[in-house]
């Protein structure tokens, strides 16, 4: 009776300690769940900023070219943010850029007297091969002249 009764109360400390452990292991892959999943879009949330950064150091070069006349500046781009490819879009003096098919931002500009390639944007939005890499920013008698070479 006594060897028994030892026998179950070793096999209750197993069943007992066997549910403590898998708790624990639940509660652990959780928060790694958890912790991962933040960091995930953390990385997505950083990206968004650097995107939207790139965008707006070409807006205010832009309204920089349409203050001064002569201004003239050669301007480059990334090609990719962390690979992926990115659009600007001028349109009726609003830039508007898209990463990963999603439209991450419009910057209005000071003018809608611009020209890129040739194109009037005021009358057709013109998208920018911005995998081109460069592109030249100029004021031509108060008209913003954009030209990719």
């Amino acid at each position: 009776m006594r060897n028994e009764t030892y026998r179950l109360r070793k096999g209750q400390v197993a069943f007992e300690f066997l549910v403590i452990y898998t708790i624990f292991m639940i509660l652990f892959i959780a928060a790694v769940f958890f912790s991962s999943q933040r960091a995930i879009f953390q990385q997505i949330y950083a990206e968004q900023i650097y995107a939207r950064e790139i965008g707006v150091r070409f807006a205010q070069e832009i309204n920089t070219a349409s203050r001064f006349t002569g201004y003239e500046k050669n301007y480059t781009f990334s090609e990719t943010i962390r690979g992926s490819k990115y659009e600007l879009n001028i349109f009726d003096g609003v830039l508007m850029m898209s990463y990963k098919n999603t439209t991450v931002f419009y910057y209005p500009l000071m003018t809608k007297n611009i020209s890129i390639n040739g194109f009037d944007t005021s009358l057709i939005g013109y998208n920018i091969n911005t995998s081109k890499g460069s592109m030249l920013i100029k004021n031509v008698r108060g008209k913003v002249d954009i030209s990719q070479s």
